[in-house]
Parts: structure tokens; C-alpha cells; sequence
């Protein structure tokens, strides 16, 4: 017994992370066996007919033609009947040109769906276009005592005749047809992916336990990568908050380059917000899904390996919006894309390069930021590893290299201020002057951080301390200032196409639920193109005017809204706020966020607390503000605010609230990482079964 013991001492570590595999594996397992296997009868179905306002009663086999281009799995009926049926269902399925019989189907008379469409599926499928007309017969054989089934039917929706026995009957039968089934797709990507995230948690175990864990920062690097590649399996492209404006803008950027690099290539000058280019062949309606579906994935997965016709510089003119006059963060997703044009990479390939590009881009600045921070590493490494961070970092979205400058930024600053060395290298303070400049002018809301640098003091810069923080900060406005988009935006807060009374007319005529098509991060340059309706906003001149109004619009907001930004903020609604993951998980999350701002020590004095919590706070305002200038008047609450925004300045609130001293390690900032993991990993499985039930 002490021999098993001293064994099972000596062992712990590698038995207890098998110990996790197993667990895992159990889990994937039950998951599997009751969500996922009875998934894979999901299809997509067609309504070739849905008008039935009468009944056939199926005393004679019933007979009806028509034409369709689309494949047949399976063909569904409006069947009723009154009082217990049964018996069974015989289809058939010809080709009225030749009379080949093409399927069959037997079903059970029992099992007739109340209301909607009973379906049978043909035994053998029949691929698109396989006739040019078909002929299906309907044979209902009834058990002794059975109630008779009848068919609904109406006027001609078909094109072709319907007949009971040998009798023609005006009209045509309510038809469903089964396009498509998903079959063994869904379980063989549940296993790819449920394996991944089970290895990822097991080797997050590894490296944050025994004698010698990897360093934090790397740690953080590939937490960031592989959580990130699983969010791209599970929410493919166009799937991210305002993804496909984002998805423009660096294939647009992409192109533009392109007709440099190509003879004889498709010249584009100046292009406005309001055109897209990309290739011809970069289309396809399924992966173009924001609603993500079990049917985008395997589409998706599909077209990984599709190649390209068109060649370097070949590219078509789009109506269609991009999201920002600047192109500066899209570099890194546009030159991906800029790859996939120059090695002919088909429409999804080249989509997942740009995600990759921008993952890798924020992974990097992530881990950078936790290894430069001096303090409060759990913090930076907490805000990495959210569920919306992720979300926005596996994407084509400009959120994603912003957030990761902004970490950085935010750790280099207390790195100046607290860090071991005596004095900042000027290549530090250099860089820290770019970011600046890089961050003031993609969102103005992040303007307020570059007062951050006010955090060091001047004994560790030198004579021209004060020269430097007033060169960051003239900097930084400068850079916002020069922005055309900033300008736009500035102009636009000041006026109103419309008084309040017009703005009231206009409310008595307009849906409350309507919204208008615009990118929910736009600024200035496409307000002309939102609905007419949408022009009149709470400008400055109308707030000053209606403070009431705009009393009442920040209440209801915070009645309404208050759940939803706490989810977003932390990941608890992806995707287009479609995925809403139960409140266990958004807790869960807000408890491990409480754990790495209490889990350690903070050097801030108070004067500095306060600082650079007023920042935070600055930031929130404008961030609020700008929402509400952009906000129609008939809108009852604030149009466009999410949680995500908040993520920027996290970083610097949550270090304003770390105490002095430690309250909570809970085992140190690995054991946060690893839990973060489970968290995450969790989180990920929730996100499957949600788009597994859509």
C-alpha cells in the first residue's frame, strides 16, 4: 500500500492530467451521444408549395407532378387526420418523362406531425436536376379501425397536374422538399473539435503546473492562438459584430494593392466608404451567413482548399459599405488577404488568412503586454483571454489590433511608471509615443488613455519629462484631428437635419423595432446612407434643447439594456448578439475577472488611482456620449452601445481597482490561466450546442 501510494505521489502530475483527459473525453462523450448523434438528421428544406387551404382525404393513391432544380432527400406533406391514424405511408418518386423509378419511402401513419410538414425521407437521393419533371404517388394502406389521413392542397402553386386514382383535381399539393441532410459532418467537427479543446486544456495543465511552468506571457500566447483558431471553427467569417463591413475593407485594401503589383489590372483611384472590390469568384451565399448555421460549417470547411480563376488584379466593383476612411488597422488582415490573391487562394481560404493574420497580430501584443507589465499581469492576461476578446481577435474586425495596442500600450505605460529599471529605454518611450498615435485616432473613445503617460514620473524620464508627456499627448490629438473620419464625426455632433417636432412627427410614423442597415461602429462618412428616419439624432443643439427626452432615453436603457452589456462585455452574447450563453457562464467570467484585479499587489498611490481611473471613467463617457449622438430620436434607447466597447480601457480601470495588497491569489496567475482555459473551453462547448440547435 505505501509502494502504491509513494507512486501515485511520485506520478501526480502526469496521472492527474490524465486524469483531466478522461474527464473531458467523458464529457465529449455524453455530449455527443444526446446532442450531437440526433443532430445529424438537421436538413434544409425548400417549400416548393405552401398553400393549402383544403383537404384531400387518401382513399386512391394520389398523383401529383412538378419541376424543381433543387435535390431531393426527402419530400414533406400537410397531413391530417381525424381521430387515431395508422397504418402506413408509401411514396414514390418517378421520372414523368421516362417513368424510371427514381426513390421510395415507407412511413408510419402514427407519427403524422399536428401541425406542419410530415416528412419521408427517399431512400435513395436523388442530385439536382436528375429529371425534368417528376411524379410522386402517395399511397396511404390504413390498419383495420384507422381514422383516414387527408392531404392539403390549394390553388396552383405547382407546376403540374394532381390526381386521386384516375380523377383530376384542381389544384396542387403543399410541397416540402428536403434539400439536404448534414448526415455524419456534425459528429466528425464535434471531434475535432471537442479533441482540440480537450488537448489545449490538458497542455494549458502542463505548462502551468510542476516544478518550472512556462513563463506567463507565453503561456498567454498560446491560450490566445489556440482558443482563438477554435472561435474561427465555431463562428466561421461574417459571423463577428459588423464582420462582413470589416471583411470590405481589407479585401478592399487587398485590391487596391493589387493593381499595382499586376499589368493591365483593374485601376481603382480614391474609394469611397460606400464601394467594396474583390474578386469575382470571392462569393458564396452560405459563407456569406451571419446567422452561423451546422450548414456554414460544413460549407465552410468545404471550400478551405478551393482555388482562385481570377487573376492578380482581377477584381470587380461592389456596392457595398466598409467600415472606416482609415485603413491603417486593417494592414495586417488586408495583406493576408493581399497572399491569398497572389498564391490564387480560393474565397474561404483567403478569408481565414486574414482571421489568422489578425489573431496572430493580437496573440503577439497580448503576450507582449503581460511580459512588459511590472504589475497586474493577471489583469492583461484576464482581459486576452474573454470570451468577446477572443471573439473579436479571431476576426476581421479593426477591434482586433486595437484592443491587442491598446493592452500594449496600457503595459508599457506602467512598465515607464513601475517597472525594474531605473530609467525606460528610449526605444520604449518611442514606441509608446507611436501607439498613441496609432490608438487616437481609430476610435476616439481611447483618446483619453494617452493621459496614461502622466502615470510616470519624471525623475525616470529625465530633464525633458514634461516635454515628452505634452509631445504624446499634442501627438496623439494631432494624429485624431487629422483623421477625415474624426472630422466627419466632430461636424456631425453639432447638428440636426430636423427639430424636435419634426423629429415627433417622424416617431408617430416609424417602427420602434426598425433599424437602420449601417455597420453598428460607423461614424460620420455613411450617415447618408442610413434610412431617411434614422437623420434625425440627439445632436448637441437637440439635448441641450430636450434634456427630459434624453433623461428618459438614458433610463430606459439602463432598464433594458443593463443584461445585455454585461454579457457582452465578457462574451456572454457572440456573434451578432445572437448566441446568448447561459448567466452561469457570464458569472463565471465576471468571478475570474474579481480574481486577477484581487490576486495581487498594486504600486499606483493614490493620487495615481485616481488618475487613471478618471481615465477610464473619461473614456466611458465619451463612449456613451458618442452612442448617443449617433442615436436616432425615435429610439427609446441608446442605438449601437455594447459591452465590447468597454473592453479597450478594462485593462487601465481594473488596475485602478487593485488594492495595495494581495486579497486572492487562489493558487497564482497560472492557476488563473488554467482556469481560464476550462472557463474558455466551456464557453466553447456552450457555442456549439447553441449553433447545433439553431
Amino acid at each position: 500500500m505505501n509502494r502504491v501510494v509513494s507512486v501515485l505521489r511520485r506520478y501526480r502530475r502526469p496521472l492527474g492530467i490524465a486524469a483531466l483527459a478522461l474527464i473531458g473525453l467523458v464529457v465529449l462523450f455524453c455530449v455527443w451521444l444526446t446532442a450531437v448523434l440526433p443532430a445529424q438528421t438537421k436538413s434544409q428544406t425548400v417549400k416548393l408549395n405552401d398553400r393549402y387551404d383544403q383537404t384531400l382525404a387518401l382513399t386512391e393513391p394520389l398523383t401529383q407532378t412538378f419541376t424543381t432544380d433543387q435535390p431531393l432527400v426527402g419530400l414533406g406533406f400537410q397531413l391530417r387526420a381525424q381521430g387515431a391514424c395508422s397504418g402506413t405511408l408509401r411514396l414514390e418518386l418517378y421520372d414523368d418523362e421516362t417513368g424510371a423509378l427514381l426513390s421510395t419511402s415507407t412511413g408510419d401513419l402514427a407519427y403524422l406531425v399536428p401541425e406542419g410538414y410530415t416528412t419521408l425521407g427517399l431512400d435513395t437521393p436523388v442530385p439536382a436536376n436528375t429529371a425534368g419533371r417528376y411524379r410522386l404517388v402517395l399511397t396511404a394502406e390504413y390498419a383495420p379501425g384507422s381514422a383516414e389521413a387527408a392531404v392539403g392542397f390549394g390553388p396552383d402553386g405547382l407546376d403540374g397536374l394532381l390526381y386521386l386514382g384516375e380523377s383530376p383535381v384542381s389544384g396542387s399539393l403543399a410541397l416540402l422538399a428536403v434539400t439536404e441532410q448534414i448526415g455524419g459532418f456534425v459528429s466528425a467537427y464535434f471531434w475535432v473539435f471537442g479533441l482540440l479543446a480537450v488537448g489545449l486544456v490538458c497542455l494549458c495543465a502542463t505548462a502551468c503546473t510542476g516544478p518550472r511552468p512556462w513563463p506567463l506571457h507565453r503561456v498567454c500566447l498560446v491560450l490566445v492562438l489556440a482558443l482563438g483558431l477554435l472561435f474561427t471553427m465555431l463562428l466561421p467569417p461574417y459571423a463577428a459584430p459588423d464582420e462582413q463591413y470589416h471583411i470590405n475593407q481589407a479585401f478592399t485594401l487587398a485590391s487596391r494593392i493589387s493593381t499595382h503589383l499586376a499589368p493591365d489590372a483593374y485601376p481603382i483611384g480614391a474609394v469611397p466608404v460606400q464601394e467594396t472590390f474583390r474578386r469575382a469568384d470571392d462569393q458564396d451565399p452560405l459563407v456569406q451567413n451571419a446567422d452561423t448555421n451546422v450548414f456554414t460549417w460544413r460549407q465552410y470547411v468545404r471550400q478551405l482548399t478551393s482555388v482562385s480563376g481570377s487573376a492578380l488584379g482581377q477584381i470587380e466593383y461592389y456596392n457595398e459599405l466598409q467600415a472606416s476612411l482609415d485603413n491603417t488597422l486593417y494592414l495586417c488582415s488586408g495583406l493576408a488577404v493581399l497572399l491569398g490573391y497572389v498564391l490564387h487562394l480560393g474565397f474561404a481560404p483567403t478569408l481565414l488568412l486574414g482571421r489568422l493574420a489578425n489573431l496572430i497580430a493580437f496573440a503577439l501584443l497580448a503576450a507582449w503586454a503581460v511580459k512588459r507589465a511590472p504589475f497586474g499581469k493577471r489583469v492583461f492576461l484576464a482581459v486576452a483571454l474573454l470570451p468577446m476578446t477572443l471573439h473579436l481577435a479571431a476576426s476581421f474586425s479593426r477591434d482586433s489590433l486595437l484592443l491587442g495596442l491598446l493592452l500594449a500600450f496600457t503595459a508599457l505605460v506602467l512598465d515607464a511608471a513601475y517597472g525594474p529599471a531605473p530609467r525606460p529605454h528610449p526605444a520604449r518611450l518611442a514606441v509608446l509615443a507611436l501607439l498613441a498615435m496609432l490608438i487616437a485616432p481609430a476610435k476616439m473613445v481611447y483618446l483619453p488613455l494617452a493621459g496614461l503617460v502622466f502615470l510616470i514620473p519624471a525623475g525616470r524620464i529625465g530633464r525633458y519629462s514634461r516635454w515628452y508627456k505634452a509631445g504624446v499627448l499634442v501627438l496623439a490629438l494631432l494624429a485624431f484631428a487629422l483623421s477625415p473620419e474624426n472630422r466627419l464625426t466632430l461636424r456631425g455632433m453639432w447638428t440636426t437635419e430636423a427639430p424636435a417636432a419634426a423629429a415627433q412627427v417622424q416617431a408617430e410614423s416609424v417602427p420602434t423595432d426598425q433599424t437602420a442597415e449601417e455597420p453598428e461602429d460607423a461614424a460620420g462618412p455613411t450617415q447618408g446612407l442610413v434610412a431617411e428616419q434614422d437623420k434625425v439624432t440627439y445632436s448637441v443643439g437637440y439635448v441641450l434643447q430636450n434634456p427630459g427626452t434624453t433623461l428618459k432615453l438614458f433610463v430606459n436603457t439602463l432598464i433594458e439594456n443593463t443584461d445585455h452589456y454585461l454579457r457582452g462585455l465578457v462574451g456572454g452574447s457572440l456573434s451578432y448578439y445572437t448566441l446568448d450563453l447561459a448567466w452561469g457562464w457570464v458569472l463565471a467570467l465576471y468571478a475570474l475577472l474579481a480574481a486577477a484585479v484581487l490576486g495581487g499587489s498594486s504600486p499606483l498611490s493614490g493620487p495615481g488611482r485616481l488618475w487613471t481611473g478618471a481615465l477610464a471613467l473619461a473614456a466611458l463617457a465619451l463612449t456613451v456620449g458618442g452612442c448617443l449622438l449617433w442615436t436616432p430620436t425615435y429610439y427609446t434607447t441608446l442605438y449601437g452601445l455594447q459591452g465590447r466597447y468597454l473592453l479597450g480601457f478594462l485593462p487601465a480601470a481594473l488596475v485602478a481597482l487593485r488594492p495595495a495588497r494581495a486579497r486572492l491569489e487562489l493558487g497564482g496567475p497560472h492557476a488563473l490561466a488554467l482556469t481560464f482555459a476550462l472557463v474558455d473551453a466551456g464557453v466553447l462547448l456552450n457555442v456549439f450546442l447553441a449553433v447545433l440547435a439553431r
